[in-house]
């Protein structure tokens, strides 16, 4: 991390000049923190804009209703499993699992066979119970407990 005191000569503004580049600096990121936000401010968001009760998103993910109200608290973390659960449940193409997994600072490993067949999941069977995803990822070769849900997991 730089200290303000060490830029280089070289980047010294009028007081004018520094007032005008640090309001950008302050409304640039005003901007991103706006449209960047932790992992459960988007959840909030995306149960609002769908509406969704705790007992919806249940029966969609098959995830309880505990869990409903977990991933909502601040800091929280899904397991990449329950990630791939919510999308697939909610019907979520890939730009929007991406959005999700971006603040959480995660990304499908493309050499990663659990994360390669999440994103077939995801890519070419959209709108698939979960049921119906844990059938093709064993067909795929997937171990159980890599699959979707809350009820399939032993």
């Amino acid at each position: 991390m730089y200290d303000i005191d060490d830029i280089d000569e070289k980047y010294e503004y009028d007081d004018e000049e520094w007032k005008r580049i640090y309001g950008r600096f302050k409304e640039d990121f005003n901007k991103t923190k706006r449209l960047n936000k932790p992992f459960n401010e988007l959840m909030i968001d995306i149960i609002n804009d769908m509406k969704l009760t705790p007992k919806e998103f249940a029966e969609r993910t098959t995830l309880n209703e505990v869990y409903f109200s977990r991933m909502q608290a601040p800091g929280y973390q899904p397991k990449m499993y329950n990630l791939i659960t919510i999308c697939m449940g909610l019907g979520f193409d890939m730009p929007m699992t991406l959005t999700l997994l971006e603040p959480l600072g995660r990304s499908f490993i493309r050499t990663n066979k659990v994360h390669y067949a999440y994103c077939r999941l995801i890519t070419d069977y959209r709108g698939a119970s979960i049921e119906k995803c844990n059938e093709i990822l064993k067909r795929f070769g997937i171990s159980e407990n890599n699959f979707l849900g809350g009820r399939q997991r032993k």
